[in-house]
């Protein structure tokens, strides 16, 4: 049972939820959306408007630990002692109360907003039936976003064929602060958010007035995401498929102007569902600097190296291509090159392989001057999954993709990887390393949820 200091805290962050409702301002809504207690349709509406909640609480733990970047000493200095301890995957995280806000509890805010939607739905649904499925499809989709990344940052990674009985999250399912609560099993974790993700899809339209809001092809690109992670390709080439049969617009890079400070625009074409995560301060571009040999990848002819990046006076690398539009915060929705580059992938995988070039010529012919594709198909059989895996780190820097990947490609002999991060201190220079399935993979709770007494802390 939740503790008596739980219950109120929940029951705060519900009563902050209610009372500030309301959509952002860039999407012009009326400020009346806002309310005291939901008591129709249109007040459940007015939650899933919350952009605020909604589309911004993601933990950018999922970020901060991987390769796609470093710090300079000088810049690790001015971390903060938690920023510290994450980027060296130290064992022990200390997470105070504004951090375990930020990295836990924000994230269940959200999953408390979906679920007051869906226990309220059932009071007003015959009022609108029609209004009150597409409301509940946006609410299972919401949960299942929020879910899927707490699974990625707080659990280990999912084992195909394997039993997977390890430790995953809490699923919050009900707005009860009475529901008891535990840790349910990583392949319970998984279970529940396809479950709910093909609820949502069967319930939601192909097409929405603005991307801060839910759809059936995002969630369809959501469950392609997470069967590819399951490792089961058949149903994430489906599920890629009807994501892209609904929406399949493609941003073409060749009508980008390389010169701007930030090229892209919050809710361009690739864009299917609109959210980033805004507690990500150590990849802001004041702070971050792009792996080197990340950024060697990109070729003359790749419009990425333009728009993507900028070079400082120190010949270092930062980042500008931020599909937020916000310097500091990844991009965590869904868009169309991932779902082209996931098609790839399972093609390959499945020795599909002229079908895997030709997911990968429609993405890369608005990625390289002039649409130019041709070096695609000298490509050989064998060499076409490596080549895939490298356009998918390419394409998809901080768009809240590759601690996942890494995850689940640490399982391949072939495709594990140690990353190294080197910090000079007093002149003597730190190396730290995290290795293929290290345990650090999973990051530790926030010990103050832990002494609740109501779930256990990972083994880190």
């Amino acid at each position: 049972m939740i503790k008596q200091f739980l219950k109120w805290k929940l029951w705060l962050v519900y009563t902050l939820l209610l009372t500030s409702a309301g959509c952002a301002k860039f999407l012009e809504e009326k400020a009346d959306k806002s309310m005291v207690v939901p008591g129709t349709l249109s007040d459940l509406d007015a939650l899933l408007w919350s952009s605020s909640q909604i589309n911004i609480n993601f933990p950018g733990l999922l970020e901060m630990g991987t390769d796609d970047f470093y710090v300079k000493s000088e810049m690790f200095s001015a971390l903060d002692a938690f920023g510290q301890q994450v980027y060296r995957w130290d064992k022990e995280i200390n997470f105070d109360v504004p951090n375990t806000n930020i990295y836990w509890t924000n994230a269940y805010a959200t999953v408390l907003t979906a679920n007051t939607v869906l226990d309220k739905l059932k009071n007003y649904r015959e009022s609108d039936p029609v209004f009150a499925d597409k409301l509940e499809g946006e609410a299972l989709f919401i949960r299942s976003l929020a879910f899927y990344y707490l699974v990625e940052v707080y659990a280990p990674a999912y084992v195909p064929g394997g039993d997977n009985d390890d430790l995953g999250i809490p699923l919050k399912l009900s707005s009860d602060i009475h529901e008891p609560i535990r840790r349910a099993t990583v392949k319970e974790s998984y279970a529940k958010i396809v479950d709910d993700l093909l609820r949502a899809k069967s319930k939601l339209g192909a097409v929405v007035e603005f991307k801060t809001r839910a759809s059936r092809p995002a969630a369809n690109a959501l469950l392609a995401r997470i069967f590819l992670i399951m490792g089961d390709y058949d149903r994430a080439l489906e599920t890629a498929k009807e994501a892209l049969s609904d929406y399949s617009n493609l941003l073409d890079y060749n009508d980008l102007d390389p010169s701007l400070a930030t090229p892209f625009v919050p809710f361009n074409d690739d864009v299917i569902f609109f959210a980033y995560t805004a507690s990500a301060p150590m990849i802001a571009s004041y702070m971050a600097n792009v792996d080197s040999t990340l950024y060697r990848m990109y070729g003359e002819n790749d419009l990425r190296k333009e728009l993507f990046f900028e070079g400082s006076t120190d010949n270092s690398i930062t980042f500008k291509g931020w599909y937020s539009a916000i310097n500091s915060g990844a991009f965590m929705g869904m868009n169309t090159p991932e779902v082209h580059l996931l098609m790839a992938e399972c093609y390959a995988r499945k020795q599909m392989f002229d079908l895997a070039r030709n997911s990968l010529k429609i993405l890369l012919s608005k990625r390289y001057l002039g649409g130019q594709t041709d070096f695609i198909d000298i490509i050989t059989d064998n060499e076409i999954l490596s080549y895939i895996l490298i356009e998918r780190r390419k394409e998809l820097l901080f768009r809240g993709v590759r601690w996942s990947d890494l995850k689940r490609l640490n399982r391949e002999e072939a495709f594990r990887t140690t990353i190294v991060r080197k910090i000079q201190f007093n002149n003597i220079e730190q190396v730290f390393e995290l290795h293929p399935n290290d345990s650090k993979y999973v990051y530790p709770i926030p010990q103050t949820v832990v002494d609740l007494g109501v779930i256990p802390q990972n083994r880190r």
